[in-house]
């Protein structure tokens, strides 16, 4: 049976801000071989939608190779097929050198998405790749000031975590990709949460930063975006800590430790963890915080005990007086959580 997707590939449009003939052979090349692969074996398919860094012009890359993460929506005619996408793009990882994640979702869902900021980005930038060019006319509409509050202090939390988890514990070595990759990230989530505070968000990174020309961390933002950007921008030797205070004083302009759970994260932590509890992602969330105002890269938290206490009323097993145990009962934590 052929794909209502086999209507051969749209890929017209700048990559990245310094697309080159080789880069632009390689991403072309990568995201055919995604669509063939797609269009094989689920008859169900209508459209690829490529989402995220490529398909604004803003992929990373470094030497004429991507870096960052290939991110796309099947959208079907039929609901499910989670199992069938999640092998496709296992298969396609080790193929390509790259992660491929394929999202797949029923048409029919679409006018009917949660308010959440992945959505809106979607709407803002994502392209068909191939498939019915207007598969994407029926998602749902709403604006930076229709955004669900709780998207705000998610985003904080993760990359909070992210910049924990980019903490070697003891015995490892530091991962300097790694640290700076994280902490860019979680400025530029400062930078996001700030403008969805206020109502105000557009597409492109470069048109973020420049929405935020008034704000105090304007230098960072803008930092963050180079270093993203531009593959031979250096970061300053504090660049972690810097981070570290700007998506701080984030969660503080946001008011993000006040946002509590939702009935869904309620019922997501009861069956997961078994038991229930009192906002587990908010409790997550401000442990993640907790930890990273005290801790610094590559040391960590420069006062154990009271690194402990802020971790051992999540419910997780008891921790001893390490980084690695403290991290491990964190990200046990978190693993029950919607976070």
């Amino acid at each position: 049976m052929r794909s209502r997707a086999d209507h051969g590939m749209r890929l017209d449009f700048p990559f990245t801000e310094h697309d080159t003939p080789r880069l632009r052979e390689r991403v072309r090349s990568d995201l055919s071989r995604v669509a063939r692969d797609a269009h094989l074996r689920d008859p169900a398919l209508i459209a690829l939608a490529l989402t995220g860094g490529f398909s604004r012009g803003e992929g990373t890359t470094r030497q004429d190779t991507p870096v960052n993460d290939y991110d796309l929506l099947a959208i079907r005619a039929h609901p499910g097929a989670g199992a069938l996408y999640r092998g496709i793009g296992a298969r396609l990882t080790a193929e390509l050198g790259i992660e491929v994640d394929i999202l797949p979702v029923w048409q029919g869902r679409l006018p009917h998405v949660g308010r959440k900021l992945f959505w809106l980005d979607v709407r803002m930038g994502a392209r068909v790749v191939c498939g019915d060019p207007g598969a994407l006319r029926r998602l749902r509409r709403f604006d930076a000031a229709g955004v669900d509050g709780a998207e705000i202090a998610r985003l904080l939390g993760n990359r909070a975590a992210g910049m924990l988890l980019s903490l070697p514990s003891e015995g490892e070595r530091a991962d300097p990709h790694q640290r700076d990759l994280q902490a860019t990230k979680a400025v530029l989530a400062a930078m996001d949460a700030s403008l969805l505070h206020r109502g105000a968000y557009a597409p492109g990174m470069r048109e973020r930063v420049a929405l935020s020309a008034a704000h105090p961390d304007h230098d960072a933002f803008a930092t963050a975006a180079d270093w993203k950007l531009r593959p031979q921008h250096a970061l300053p030797d504090d660049w972690w800590e810097r981070a570290r205070d700007t998506l701080l004083r984030a969660v503080d302009e946001t008011g993000a430790r006040e946002t509590q759970d939702g009935i869904i994260e309620h019922a997501l932590h009861a069956a997961r963890a078994r038991r229930i509890a009192y906002s587990p992602s908010q409790r997550v969330r401000a442990a993640a915080w907790d930890l990273l105002a005290m801790s610094t890269f590559p040391g960590g938290p420069a006062d154990m005990p009271r690194a402990t206490r802020a971790v051992r009323h999540l419910g997780a097993p008891a921790v001893g007086l390490s980084w690695s145990a403290l991290k491990a009962t964190f990200l046990h934590a978190r693993a029950r959580t919607l976070q």
